[in-house]
């Protein structure tokens, strides 16, 4: 497999990839591209991109992001976390918000700071196992499948590519988005996982930790396991959603037809839109 963070080039063109964009006001910010999929084809690269929250984006990001060609930008958090961090506007780029999180999924832990909303007696529950915390968000994601379909359909739209999709931290909504893009392109389990935990190494955790702190003043001290546990990106979190998805449907693709809405021909459209020979 690729190294994640390679720099490759095309012999016929002589261009250069590079996995992680170097945006100064966010981080995590990532190409999915280059990646072996259906066919022993390629996910293109310069059309999908995951990241972080945008709202500390400097003037010369927003021109680094209009020169990648972005034309979507998919913000998959909820409105509380959107009028605390919203995104700068584009003129030219398109911002869909798509809230991933099902309404009656109860009690979800999507940042660190939502533990200020957790009340005491959950808390203690959830403090004996922290690692439940993400495992049960990424359970109740599997369940959005009206968002997916949506998200999905902006794909396939097209003008809708180069498409960046992002939540808070770009790691457990953005992380379960893009294993199922990637899935849907024929990309390896193995593989995914790789760029799935690649937030671990490209995630600003300690500036995403101090906001949280910030908005967490009345909350008593949280326990360090679980707030490590909330800011990670582990296996077991994406796993327990895809493991979801295949113990029920079987495979990515029964999933998306049977649960999500798609049919046959969309999901052969992206694979065609976005694989290359």
């Amino acid at each position: 497999m690729m190294n994640a963070n390679e720099k490759t080039t095309s012999v016929a063109s002589n261009e250069q990839h590079v996995r992680v964009q170097p945006l100064q006001g966010v981080s995590n910010f990532r190409d999915l591209g280059g990646y072996i999929g259906k066919d022993g084809r390629k996910v293109l690269w310069g059309m999908l991109y995951r990241s972080a929250e945008l709202s500390e984006l400097t003037e010369k990001d927003m021109r680094d992001m209009e020169a990648l060609g972005i034309r979507t930008i998919c913000d998959l958090r909820d409105e509380d976390e959107i009028l605390t961090m919203p995104t700068p506007a584009f003129p030219a780029i398109s911002n869909v918000r798509v809230p991933l999180i099902p309404t009656n999924s109860g009690p979800v832990v999507r940042q660190a700071y939502d533990l200020e909303d957790v009340d005491k007696s959950a808390q203690n529950a959830l403090f004996g196992q922290p690692d439940q915390l993400l495992v049960h968000l990424n359970r109740a994601m599997v369940q959005s499948t009206a968002a997916i379909k949506t998200i999905f359909e902006l794909l396939l739209q097209e003008d809708g590519t180069p498409f960046l999709f992002h939540c808070t931290a770009g790691k457990d909504r953005t992380g379960l988005i893009a294993a199922l893009i990637l899935m849907t392109l024929g990309v390896p389990r193995d593989t995914i996982m790789d760029d799935y935990l690649l937030t671990n190494q490209y995630l600003d955790a300690v500036k995403i930790a101090a906001k949280s702190k910030a908005k967490m003043e009345g909350q008593g001290e949280i326990p360090e396991e679980v707030m490590k546990a909330v800011m990670e990106a582990r296996p077991e979190y994406l796993s327990a959603a895809l493991d979801d998805i295949l113990n029920q449907y079987g495979d990515v693709e029964h999933y998306l037809i049977q649960a999500v809405g798609l049919t046959e021909d969309s999901i052969a459209k992206l694979q065609d839109k976005l694989l290359t020979n």
